[in-house]
């Protein structure tokens, strides 16, 4: 994260000094500080529940929403019911946030709507996009990449990812830094390298194959920076509020980008957690030695039922699959 970036956080809490202030302001004028902006906003958003929240909470989140989805160059005057009577912390929050946008409104749009270029892959298929560095990334099913139409590779790289994707950035001549920033408060920073992100919610995670990255963390009261090494994977869940930094198998892990499974030994207890994890379903076998067996080879993964047909054949087993459950028995 950047310093203006920190100074625009801080500066949303009213901690900053004048001359701190001073900095954040015309920063906002700019392509980078509106699309921050924007992403903070809309994950301060993502982050009320209204169905929980009172009336008059819920007329400061719809007038944050009504603030991040204007386009008028004109400062932005939205009325809210009785915000003096909101207690606690969220209220310090809420008005702070609001005040704030209201005031510095002019700067954050006279310069016009940033033109953002949005891809999302559908739930059925993943998309690879080829990005204007030549960088590429594998968009996972449901999930969404957004980057600045005024992409410049003199100066720092950034895409926000809404859901999950791998990564394969390109080295810069001038060793322009690359982001990318989720919805869950997490940010990757590399150079060049290969990684993959999943910010779904709940549990955020990076698993790094090539390279080194920089993760930074700022969610709740957590904040965290991990410098992550070749086949190591950060997780973070946030129901427990725990984070966790362990050795794995990238290749086999990241084997969505690839549309195979590459085996190394593997047994096939990591395999039957490794479809578990991906699609949701349990795996049931008839005979417990069979979760210590290695395999060794690839398995084509663009479709379960590819890979269930292929497993199927490598363990010389039918199976069957009903409510979640794949079920392995003898022929």
């Amino acid at each position: 994260m950047s310093e203006l970036e920190r100074l625009f956080i801080k500066f949303l809490h009213n901690n900053c000094s004048e001359s701190e202030a001073g900095k954040v302001i015309p920063w906002l004028e700019t392509t980078e500080g509106k699309i921050f902006a924007e992403a903070y906003i809309s994950n301060a958003l993502a982050g009320f529940d209204n169905s929980v929240i009172s009336v008059e909470q819920q007329d400061v989140v719809a007038s944050l929403e009504k603030i991040k989805n204007s386009s008028h160059g004109q400062l932005i005057e939205t009325p809210v019911h009785e915000i003096n009577k909101i207690s606690g912390k969220w209220y310090l929050v809420a008005a702070s946030f609001l005040g704030l946008l209201l005031a510095a409104g002019y700067f954050y749009f006279s310069q016009g709507t940033v033109k953002n270029i949005e891809f999302t892959a559908l739930s059925n298929a993943r998309k690879v996009l080829i990005l204007p560095d030549s960088s590429e990334v594998v968009l996972y099913e449901n999930s969404t990449l957004t980057y600045s139409d005024e992409w410049d590779d003199n100066k720092p790289r950034k895409v926000w990812l809404k859901g999950s994707g791998y990564f394969s950035v390109k080295h810069t001549i001038n060793n322009s830094p690359f982001t990318v920033y989720t919805t869950d408060s997490l940010n990757i920073e590399v150079l060049g390298t290969k990684f993959e992100v999943a910010a779904t919610g709940q549990k955020s995670r990076v698993i790094l194959e090539e390279g080194k990255v920089n993760v930074y963390i700022n969610k709740h009261s957590i904040k965290k920076t991990q410098v992550l090494q070749p086949g190591e994977m950060f997780d973070y869940n946030e129901t427990l509020q725990q984070l966790t930094n362990e050795k794995v198998d990238a290749p086999l892990l990241t084997f969505r980008s690839k549309n195979e499974i590459v085996l190394n030994q593997t047994t096939f207890k990591q395999l039957a957690e490794l479809i578990q994890n991906t699609y949701g379903f349990t795996i049931v076998v008839p005979e417990e030695e069979l979760w210590q067996q290695q395999f060794s080879g690839t398995l084509p993964s663009a479709a379960l039922q590819e890979t269930l047909n292929s497993l199927s054949k490598l363990i010389d087993m039918k199976y069957t699959l009903k409510n979640k459950e794949i079920e392995f028995f003898k022929n």
